[in-house]
């Protein structure tokens, strides 16, 4: 799973349907290259050559390259020749339409679908509600808001019992001393 909420775009197109796919950290090298912080859980397939993503107008950008590197990918798009076009894009957040996101396997949940969700014990007490999911390599967490304080919970099957994203409701069974 990863984070697809984000800063909102002004795109021209329903911004409800814009999806936050990656950043752009900083130029690299002459000829347009630009290092791209993904923010997609398969950056290899989302920014493939003559994949297309969006800048914050609408306005596509075709990937040319992808190059990945041991901290982030450098990219080269099609509408960006050389490294003053490349500066221009610092900071700037790219996004693809909704319907370009891959299918959900089972079990799987886009993170901003389960933010506000309401959380419960196993015994059906109300614990909190979801303010974030963190996206983890070996695990992602969810972080919930209980009376208590914010608490961060394990994103496991073993700990996240029941999802229902239509009743808006996540049961958890947390060992000891997680919660209380």
């Amino acid at each position: 799973m990863r984070r697809a909420s984000g800063p909102k775009s002004s795109l021209s197109t329903d911004e409800d349907s814009a999806v936050l796919v990656g950043r752009v950290i900083r130029p690299h090298g002459l000829r347009g290259g630009v290092v791209v912080e993904p923010i997609t859980d398969r950056p290899v397939e989302r920014f493939s050559p003559g994949s297309v993503v969006l800048d914050p107008d609408g306005n596509p950008l075709t990937v040319r390259r992808f190059e990945a590197t041991e901290r982030a990918p450098v990219i080269t798009f099609e509408e960006i020749g050389d490294r003053d076009q490349a500066e221009r894009l610092r900071g700037l957040y790219l996004y693809v339409n909704e319907y370009q996101r891959r299918d959900l396997e089972d079990e799987e949940y886009w993170p901003e679908d389960l933010i506000g969700a309401d959380v419960f014990g196993p015994d059906g007490r109300r614990i909190g509600s979801v303010t974030d999911v963190e996206i983890g390599v070996g695990q992602d967490r969810l972080l919930i808001a209980t009376p208590a304080g914010p608490v961060t919970v394990p994103f496991v099957s073993e700990i996240v019992t029941d999802v229902d994203l239509d009743g808006r409701r996540i049961v958890v069974d947390p060992p000891d001393g997680l919660i209380d």
